[in-house]
């Protein structure tokens, strides 16, 4: 094969390094985007445009799924009253059951035993949405989600 200025290349050596840079630019794409949940994003930009695709990956904003997996479920906005009513009812809890804990006003409140949750959600202090979480355990969950578990 000739080039185009007249020497003698072999066209085998750049299809190979041309490979080689498409799987490590896509590799290193792939590696930048999974935190954001772009993996397959990542892998394409980064094997077509390598260092500009890095940059692009690098910049783009998180996936949604990524995000809604990362972020704990929004705290509620409540009055001072309603947050004095909440931390009242949870007073002198020396009650038998399992407790739990509920995220409100931008902090964890509790614990409380099940039937006061429930009783909360139905005065409207605690809306179906409030993370709520067993008393010890690190899984946030919604008191929608736990009524049954609440009540039963």
């Amino acid at each position: 094969w000739q080039m185009a200025n007249g020497r003698e290349e072999i066209v085998m050596e750049y299809l190979v390094a041309a490979l080689f840079w498409l799987v490590i630019g896509g590799a290193v794409g792939r590696a930048m985007g999974k935190p954001r949940g772009r993996e397959m994003e990542g892998l394409l930009l980064g094997a077509c445009f390598s260092v500009l695709g890095w940059i692009v990956v690098l910049l783009m904003a998180p996936a949604p799924a990524a995000t809604a997996a990362s972020e704990p479920l929004p705290a509620p906005r409540l009055s001072l009253e309603q947050l004095a009513a909440v931390q009242a009812t949870s007073t002198g809890s020396g009650e038998a059951g399992p407790q739990y804990v509920i995220w409100l006003g931008g902090r964890e409140a509790g614990p409380f035993t099940g039937d006061r949750v429930a009783e909360m959600l139905r005065r409207g202090t605690v809306k179906g949405s409030t993370p709520c979480k067993a008393q010890g355990d690190d899984v946030w969950s919604s008191v929608g989600e736990m009524e049954t578990v609440l009540t039963g």
